[in-house]
């Protein structure tokens, strides 16, 4: 429950008549009954499965290891729940593999211990991890990292395709599975210091990476997908990344540099244009987490690595033009860096959202795990973002301190920035049709009161936002779309509700209400 004590964000709907045995009847204009709009921000954590960093803490294929893994989910969004945020962006392909059962790629080696190994009993870690965030009224985004097909890549050179025989392989580090892309398409894979990677310049990759998401995005209720900021590896003294075969068959008369940035640009625009069009996946959102420094120099006085040079990511392009639904750049650094300052960095990346998508920085929370930096610099950088114009919450990597509440970044968040709950922002340019008014009805228990509402159009409801009016406060809750009741001590400081259903963007319906007080009507009360 929460609430928001300043009489702001008003609107007016209409009212019912104040029987107390009345049940859904018809609605008019007037007379007004005024309730708080709900606050929306996103708060969002990248969940890595990468080296272990987040989930699962150990891998393997097991009874024991899928009980394990199901408690460390349960825990992680429990306490994004307890922490009232409202996304997780989960790591479910971390080089060319998956946490779900896949055709296309093999199982996860950081899941099950082996790449292509799957898990016992049927479980798919992915559908349990959407039921469980949406049972919480969490959305759930799938992170992808495009371009890695291993991130240690073994040390030996195994003969390539798929003829490969290498089932009685013992070693669990050094197997490739039959699905890798290495023996798919392995005419596609580079090695560069001890990673193998796909080639961004090869059409066979982006054609492979791009039927991995929309397969996922198909058969999975994710609300996103995310990529981080791969995507040219970042550059080692010495080294330039193998691509000159392939750069001789297409790069079409651009120098190395222009041609690495448009293949990159073509994919980013191949993946946000394939989303927005695939049929009943309307509400599914693309973004990129990129490098929080575009080049050097913008803003002023930024140094440090130039992502359009090293790694050929012009993210700025990808934000000007509109081909991401939001922008998460990473920005782990402190408000106070000298070069890299969180305010100015922020305001540069407000400044390039020209299609007024959505703008959720990146913060660096792992710095708060061992004291290098104190809480307060994250509690401190959220209320910065919120006084940014353009920019409408955050995502903080990684989710260990949510989760464990370490040195108290959970408990500081709850008790200042988040204290009450909040819908995601709305992305009017996907869709921004309200739904239909729920049918609600209050019953009469004895000791309580029973507030239930019904489903009235064709989609489920992702949330519900239920506003009670006691005494002179409304109080307002943000419910999962599987909560259809809510019991309330009888009390003559009940003076009226509100109930609205919300879809998977965030829009919310004209709202079902009722004073029970007639001299509510027309008067604004705070919330708290």
């Amino acid at each position: 429950m929460g609430a928001v004590r300043l009489k702001r964000n008003l609107v007016a709907i209409p009212m019912l008549g104040a029987s107390l045995g009345w049940a859904q009847g018809t609605f008019t204009n007037t007379p007004l009954l005024a309730v708080p709009t709900f606050p929306r921000e996103m708060r969002a954590a990248w969940v890595a499965t990468v080296w272990q960093i987040d989930w699962p803490t150990s891998r393997g294929a097991g009874s024991s290891y899928v009980t394990a893994q199901r408690n460390q989910m349960n825990a992680i969004l429990d306490g994004l729940a307890d922490a009232k945020m409202n996304a997780a962006f989960l790591q479910v392909r971390a080089q060319a593999d998956a946490i779900y059962p896949s055709t296309l790629e093999p199982w996860a080696y950081f899941l099950t211990g082996r790449e292509g190994r799957a898990t016992t009993g049927g479980y798919d870690p992915l559908s349990e991890w959407i039921a469980g965030a949406h049972q919480r009224g969490i959305q759930l985004y799938a992170w992808v990292n495009p371009y890695r097909v291993d991130v240690s890549a073994p040390q030996f050179t195994p003969p390539p395709g798929v003829g490969w025989n290498d089932a009685a392989t013992t070693s669990t580090s050094s197997y490739v599975a039959p699905t890798s892309p290495y023996r798919t398409i392995p005419n596609s894979v580079r090695e560069y210091d001890g990673l193998w990677l796909l080639d961004p310049g090869d059409p066979a990759s982006r054609t492979h990476v791009k039927n991995v998401i929309m397969d996922l995005v198909r058969r999975y209720d994710v609300d996103g997908v995310v990529f981080d900021d791969y995507f040219y590896p970042y550059p080692v003294s010495g080294l330039d990344f193998p691509d000159s075969t392939t750069y001789a068959l297409y790069g079409g008369g651009l120098s190395l540099s222009n041609w690495r940035r448009k293949n990159v640009n073509d994919f980013v625009f191949d993946i946000y244009d394939s989303i927005r069009l695939e049929p009943n996946k309307g509400h599914v959102l693309f973004g990129i987490g990129p490098f929080g420094i575009w080049k050097p120099g913008n803003p002023p006085g930024v140094t440090g690595l130039s992502a359009y040079d090293s790694i050929y990511a012009d993210s700025k392009l990808w934000f000007n033009n509109g081909w991401v639904d939001f922008m998460s750049p990473q920005l782990y650094w402190t408000i106070a860096s000298a070069g890299q300052p969180y305010g100015p960095l922020l305001n540069w990346w407000a400044s390039q959202n020209l299609q007024g998508r959505h703008l959720w920085p990146s913060n660096n929370a792992s710095q708060t795990l061992s004291g290098n930096w104190p809480v307060q610099e994250i509690v401190d950088q959220v209320s910065l973002t919120r006084q940014t114009s353009g920019a409408t919450g955050n995502v903080f990597y990684s989710v260990k301190g949510i989760r464990d509440n370490t040195n108290g970044l959970r408990s500081a968040l709850k008790a200042s920035l988040y204290s009450v709950p909040a819908l995601p922002p709305l992305s009017p340019w996907k869709d921004n049709v309200p739904p239909q008014r729920p049918s609600v009805s209050l019953v009469n228990t004895g000791g309580n009161l029973v507030l239930s509402w019904t489903q009235s159009g064709p989609e489920p409801s992702r949330w519900w936002v239920v506003n009670t009016l006691v005494g002179d406060v409304w109080n307002q809750r943000l419910l999962p779309g599987t909560t259809m009741s809510l019991s309330l001590p009888r009390s003559p400081a009940l003076r009226a509700f509100a109930v609205g259903a919300v879809d998977r963007l965030g829009n919310i319906s004209s709202l079902a209400n009722r004073a029970l007080d007639p001299t509510v009507i027309g008067q604004n009360f705070r919330a708290d």
